[in-house]
């Protein structure tokens, strides 16, 4: 009998650590690249019709605004970064962490803690505090 519940309890075990996985276990690994806007996921360009006048502006400048905002995530917990969310037009230098839901950034030893709305290998989603105001960001093609 205590070996059946033992049993059990080691696939209990098993069954808990992928599910954690599945559910964002492994943030920090898909987190840690270079990421850009995506201006595209932002304003739902790819829904809007091409011949918009204000699809054509986006078009044109998604290419610069999607320089103007990057981030780089490193394995090692350093980051570099140009961002508005970050209070600076200038680059920053720091260290990252993911707490919970928040993506914890350390520059010059204060932090900033921004929500991460959304993870996959694909997308990263980052919360601007209001609904609305997420930056969408892809990762940097080269």
């Amino acid at each position: 009998m205590k070996s059946i519940l033992k049993g059990v309890l080691a696939l209990t075990l098993v069954f808990s650590m992928v599910a954690c996985d599945q559910l964002g276990g492994n943030k920090d690994q898909l987190i840690a690249k270079s990421w850009e806007l995506d201006i595209k996921a932002m304003t739902g360009d790819e829904k809007k019709d091409k011949d918009d006048v204000g699809s054509q502006l986006v078009g044109a400048l998604s290419g610069f605004l999607s320089k103007a905002i990057r981030f780089e995530f490193k394995k090692d917990g350093t980051f570099n970064a140009k961002s508005p969310l970050l209070g600076s037009s200038k680059e920053q230098v720091g260290k990252w962490k993911i707490d919970g839901s928040d993506l914890v950034l350390t520059v010059n030893g204060e932090d900033k803690k921004i929500e991460i709305v959304k993870l996959t290998d694909s997308q990263l989603v980052l919360g601007g505090g209001e609904k609305g105001k997420e930056v969408y960001l892809k990762p940097k093609s080269e």
